[in-house]
């Protein structure tokens, strides 16, 4: 199960030059490098007391890094490990995907056959096929946006059916095909008709179809009273920071969109088999791996229980989970067959574990993110950015300032600390992201370039002639 929130960042880097914008790949780094890397990423991720994270980092067949940082359980005092068992929330669709493709290979159903084929009382079912269902294009409510649904129904044990029944008669957010949003509940419905053409519980049948041949045996329903050897505990933030055990939810509720608990090498394994033709036919995993955009041509990178998405000008398949008290990310690119698994056990932690599988994707593929230090403005150099800046066609970027702080935010978004790297490179710890400071002759701030993930070519984002809201600065 994913839940949205906003991104936040780690760092660190291997050996990066940049000319004119430019990466200059360097020679794929050893294992003992890669290493070295991966333990600087950890130390970054939060206290050794604290919350934990387990990382595995390959090459092909060969793992070039596995560890671990912080607690698996705080309150007893267990270190994590990189063998701990992990919630990984929405990671659980792609099992559910290959699954139904494997139901498809065995002629059992088709993508695009209707939803009421199996589900013959589902509301509007006849409009909705199985395709939509897997590629979040059903228009289906995500009953994970209910309002205060969170607070004590995520509680209740619910088998399937009753699931449904939550959110079924929901106005639907669009026509189906229409357009794309994120969407547990269209995995929900794909869990019951796993249900319905096996006769098996969801995760019953994704273990026989998937799990059981590849010998997954750390991959598992995690409903909370059969005993998982190193399970680990979930953790959260209070409104203050510190943490706290994370939010009860009946994991009944997660079912076939987020149910599923593994650990790194699992994952692993599971990365590997599907990506080289041991899971599903050639046909299948074109079909899983290729998004196919909506009539309004939107969005471009989600395919069947994962995103396809550019890392360092590679292409690579991405799967992520934000579940109550743990989140994870698997990533793979297939040339040349890097593999990254992060997990942590808390829901907020120090930083976007998007980010962090970024940055060692990136050490295996011996082209590393730069490693940048904040350093601190005088209150000219702070006045002398604060400005509205034009993102794209009307979108806009405000840079301002509190104390002796940066802040930006675009149009409708949270504002987020921008540090300074010096004078002229501003960047984000969520985020990769960093704008270069482009000034006129006279030195004047007339635009910023945007570095998306650090990469090029930049968007240039021209400094407007209307004032930012004002906030005080600290004089010099």
């Amino acid at each position: 199960m994913k839940l949205r929130m906003v991104a936040s960042a780690w760092s660190v880097g291997f050996f990066m030059s940049m000319m004119s914008g430019c990466i200059v790949a360097a020679e794929p780094p050893s294992a003992a490098e890669v290493a070295l890397q991966a333990k600087q990423v950890m130390s970054e991720s939060g206290s050794a007391e604290g919350p934990g994270i387990a990382v595995l980092m390959a090459r092909g067949d060969e793992v070039f890094y596995r560890g671990a940082r912080g607690m698996a359980q705080i309150e007893l005092g267990v270190p994590m490990t990189s063998d701990q068992v992990f919630r990984i929330g929405s990671n659980t669709k792609q099992f559910t995907a290959a699954t139904i493709l494997k139901l498809v290979e065995q002629g059992r159903l088709s993508l695009t056959d209707p939803l009421s084929k199996f589900l013959p009382n589902y509301p509007n079912g006849a409009r909705i096929t199985i395709h939509e269902l897997l590629n979040h294009t059903s228009g289906i409510k995500d009953y994970t946006e209910i309002d205060g649904y969170f607070i004590g129904a995520i509680r209740q044990d619910l088998d399937t059916e009753k699931l449904l029944a939550v959110f079924k008669d929901l106005p639907v957010d669009f026509a189906p095909g229409t357009n794309w949003k994120y969407d547990n509940s269209g995995y929900l419905v794909l869990g019951a008709v796993i249900e319905k053409l096996t006769g098996k519980s969801w995760h019953e049948a994704i273990n026989e179809e998937v799990l059981a041949p590849l010998a997954l045996t750390h991959t598992v329903y995690d409903d909370d009273q059969p005993l998982i050897a190193n399970r680990a505990a979930g953790y959260t933030l209070d409104e203050k920071g510190r943490t706290e055990n994370a939010a009860y939810l009946s994991m009944s509720q997660a079912g076939a969109a987020g149910g599923l608990a593994s650990n790194v090498d699992d994952l692993f394994h599971w990365l590997r088999a599907l990506h080289t033709g041991k899971v599903l036919t050639a046909d299948s995993y074109r079909r899983m791996t290729t998004p196919v955009p909506t009539p309004s041509g939107q969005p471009a990178d989600y395919a069947y229980g994962l995103s396809v998405v550019k890392l360092r000008g590679e292409k690579a398949f991405e799967g992520d989970g934000r579940i109550p008290g743990f989140m994870s990310v698997t990533l793979y690119v297939p040339e040349p067959a890097v593999t990254v698994v992060v997990l942590t056990n808390t829901d907020l932690p120090h930083a976007d574990l998007s980010t962090v599988a970024s940055k060692l994707a990136a050490i295996a593929l011996g082209r590393p993110y730069a490693v940048r230090h904040p350093i601190a403005l005088t209150a000219a150099q702070l006045r002398a950015l604060i400005g509205v800046y034009k993102r794209g066609g009307s979108g806009r970027r405000i840079v301002t300032a509190r104390g002796n702080e940066l802040y930006t935010q675009r149009d409708g978004g949270s504002a987020h600390v921008l540090h300074a790297a010096s004078a002229d490179v501003l960047y984000f710890d969520e985020v990769l992201d960093y704008f270069k400071v482009i000034r006129n002759a006279a030195g004047k701030v007339v635009a910023l370039d945007e570095f998306a993930d650090e990469d090029a070519p930049a968007m240039r984002l021209p400094r407007l002639n209307e004032p930012a809201p004002a906030q005080a600065l600290n004089k010099e």
